[in-house]
């Protein structure tokens, strides 16, 4: 999945036009290494602790969390960028996950 930004990005010195997300090559274990990760980054979090994937995967958070770890760009990267393409990718991504569920 690539995403085109509404205007060129800086991020630490570089300039960034979109970003390809390639969440469709995402295996099973890589989603579920990932929440495990962000589920015990918020040990002291009940509802995080015992949310159930289908809604982890529509969470804003979890969902840059993970892409951070996929594209290889810190969540300072995401939290950056003009909410048009900010909420854009939460959105997409957001679908994404969505469609596979059924």
């Amino acid at each position: 999945m690539h995403i085109d930004f509404t205007k060129p990005y800086k991020f630490e010195g570089k300039e960034f036009t979109g970003i390809d997300l390639d969440v469709e090559e995402l295996t099973g274990k890589e989603l579920k290494n990932a929440i495990k990760s962000y589920k015990s980054l918020n040990g002291n979090n009940m509802l995080i602790r015992n949310a159930a994937t289908s809604s982890l995967i529509s969470d804003d958070d979890f969902i840059f969390y993970f892409l951070a770890q996929k594209t290889k760009h810190p969540v300072e990267f995401f939290e950056g960028l003009l909410i048009p393409d900010y909420l854009g990718i939460i959105g997409k991504v957001s679908v994404f996950f969505a469609q596979s569920l059924v």
